[in-house]
């Protein structure tokens, strides 16, 4: 079987967050993966760029984890 056999659809989201929700998630890691205040650096920088038309942005600040899969999955 080929690739180009395959019927396969690739999305490229970047899923943001307001930063103090951004903090929080990142608590929650164990602390061998937490980013601590590379979280706002990191952030400041993805809001920086210009991402492509072809990357869709989804804002999950508000959204629980099935209204955020929910979303991806009618992109």
């Amino acid at each position: 079987m080929m690739a180009s056999d395959l019927d396969v659809h690739s999305k490229f989201i970047y899923l943001r967050c307001d930063l103090q929700l951004n903090q929080l998630r990142d608590q929650g890691r164990s602390s061998d993966n937490q980013m601590n205040d590379r979280v706002g650096i990191v952030r400041s920088e993805l809001e920086e760029y210009e991402w492509p038309d072809f990357v869709q942005v989804i804002d999950s600040t508000a959204l629980s984890i099935k209204e955020t899969l929910d979303q991806i999955l009618y992109l």
